[in-house]
């Protein structure tokens, strides 16, 4: 495997995660983002769009 696509993955599975929480957060106006109904329907997509984005860098 190649260590810099690796590490690409993980930087953005971090940052997207991030954004995520914010973005959650900010929308529901609640300061854990898991309380908010909307979580759920938005970590899905995000969670196969990292996973996808993990088997085509390796």
């Amino acid at each position: 495997m190649n260590d810099k696509a690796i590490s690409f993955a993980y930087i953005a599975a971090i940052i997207g995660g991030a954004v995520l929480w914010q973005a959650t957060a900010a929308s529901s106006g609640k300061i854990e983002a898991w309380d908010a109904p909307s979580f759920g329907l938005l970590r899905i997509p995000f969670d196969y769009i990292v996973r996808m984005a993990r088997l085509l860098v390796s």
